[in-house]
């Protein structure tokens, strides 16, 4: 999971979030082999607000292209990073996420 949930501004875009995975028992995710990330956030109901793929970093990190539409809600939710690869078991991450409301 990420470190410390994830957290963003409703309505922004055009930056890259880079997100670094931790097992349960606090060391960093070992990602070898993997080849791809598909971020999921859904709302308590499990209405899906985004789905998008995210690009396998160095170390433990993942990064997600923040881009148009992508973050048009706010409240609180639940995210899943999920890890695939040919030849290994997919790795889950789930964590909190939390969208702040823009005031303008």
């Amino acid at each position: 999971m990420p470190d410390a949930g994830l957290e963003f501004a409703e309505g922004s875009f055009g930056f890259n979030k880079d997100i670094t995975l931790y097992n349960t028992d606090g060391t960093l995710a070992d990602m070898t082999g993997y080849t791809t990330a598909t971020l999921t956030i859904e709302d308590d109901e499990g209405v899906q607000k985004l789905s998008v793929a995210l690009t396998i970093q160095a170390g433990s990190i993942v990064r997600w292209a923040v881009n148009t539409g992508d973050t048009n809600y706010n409240g609180n939710f639940l995210g899943q990073i999920k890890l695939a690869g040919a030849g290994k078991e997919d790795r889950t991450y789930i964590f909190p996420v939390r969208v702040t409301k823009r005031l303008d």
